[in-house]
């Protein structure tokens, strides 16, 4: 009697392999973790190494082809890793670029260590680095639990396994070039390893669009991790992209004005040049005018910024203080509390004379009195807040 079981559709076509559609030069070079590395590292230390910060900006004098034209034989992924390992030797001796950066206090110095930024519901990691985009790390998928050899699902892989094995005898000995290069073609390419132990380092954000679209994915979020990552980039990361954003379509209006002026002033007539120039002039004052408004916002919110440093320092101060005094009022309570105790047994004790009772009586009281003294005092209470106002 025939089995009236039904083959698994991966057990009739095992040999369809879905082709998934090849990231572009550009996003496999921002999914590579070196290259966050070393952007990040040159951020930080590339001004003690004379290293430009305008790199996002400038063209590449060798081209913009995938290859650039006499410049090495490595492809771009491979120049990537070189530069990142060399930040890497630098950082074996790191005494002879520390004694370079201006950061020279260890407290300054702990910006240098980028903390992860949030998580997700999957607990994969995001990073926001110094150039305001969004990474992920994802951590290497388990392995995959081995069936049982008398589970059903055993039973069915080992049967599907024979079948296989019969077919591939019965075809292989009529095509066995075709088979073999059938399969190289077939085979996928094997993962780069990229010394992350399996793990995924991925490029999520960059512009202010992209920051939003992923926003968008975890607005309407329950889950914890998510809400905190959320708010984080709404309040940190968002207002640096927007202010980008708005200087770069102000450099844009301003170059298409320019560009403007000067096709008006290349057509106009001679009797037009001088409203020309004045109009030139009259833009070139907007634009120092906007620039001084610029520098007057940005200066009055650096000082609201060390004004506010120096009241959380002051309120630390504080703070600190009276902890101190606590700590002390506390030590004297417990010495009186002490004396008090020894008094009073010697004053059992003893069989002095009615005038060594006298003066065993008198430092009693006088160590009763400064523990009421101490009590009153801790009665006190303090009003201090964030704002400055304390009392």
């Amino acid at each position: 009697m025939p089995s009236a079981r039904k083959r698994a559709l991966h057990e009739v076509d095992d040999n369809v392999v879905d082709t998934p559609k090849e990231p572009s030069m550009l996003m496999r070079i921002r999914n590579m973790w070196q290259f966050a590395n070393l952007f990040q590292w040159i951020m930080i230390f590339g001004k003690a190494l004379k290293i430009d910060d305008n790199l996002d900006i400038e063209r590449n004098p060798f081209g913009t082809d995938e290859t650039p034209a006499k410049f090495a034989d490595f492809d771009i992924y491979t120049k990537i890793r070189i530069l990142q390992q060399m930040t890497q030797f630098v950082m074996m001796q790191p005494e002879k670029i520390r004694e370079k950066m201006e950061e020279q206090k260890d407290v300054d110095q702990a910006s240098w260590r980028i903390e992860p930024f949030g998580w997700d519901r999957e607990d994969r990691t995001y990073f926001v680095l110094d150039d305001n985009r969004v990474y992920r790390l994802t951590d290497s998928p388990p392995p995959a639990p081995k069936p049982k050899k008398n589970s059903q699902k055993a039973r069915a892989a080992a049967r599907a396994a024979k079948r296989r094995r019969i077919v591939a005898a019965l075809d292989s000995d009529a095509d066995d070039a075709s088979q073999d290069d059938n399969v190289d073609n077939q085979e996928p390419a094997k993962a780069e390893d990229d010394d992350l132990g399996g793990k995924k380092w991925e490029c999520v954000a960059v512009t202010l669009d992209e920051v939003k679209s992923f926003l968008e994915t975890i607005r309407k979020t329950k889950d914890p991790n998510e809400k905190i990552l959320r708010d984080g980039l709404e309040g940190h990361l968002l207002p640096i992209l927007e202010k980008q954003e708005e200087s770069r379509k102000r450099k844009i209006l301003q170059r298409e004005k320019e560009l403007l002026a000067l096709e008006k002033m290349a057509h106009a007539k001679r009797s037009s040049r001088i409203a020309n120039k004045a109009e030139h002039q009259k833009m070139e004052e907007h634009v120092r005018e906007e620039e001084r408004k610029r520098r007057e916002e940005a200066e009055l919110a650096r000082k609201e910024e060390e004004k506010r440093r120096k009241l959380e320092k002051e309120r630390d101060n504080r703070m600190m203080s009276r902890e101190n005094r606590l700590r002390e009022r506390e030590a004297r309570r417990l010495l009186h509390e002490e004396e008090l105790a020894q008094l009073s047994e010697d004053s059992k004790s003893t069989g002095t004379g009615r005038m060594s009772e006298r003066r065993l009586q008198a430092e009693i009281e006088k160590n009763k009195r400064a523990l009421q003294d101490l009590e009153e005092e801790e009665e006190d209470w303090i009003f201090d807040c964030i704002c400055g106002a304390y009392a």
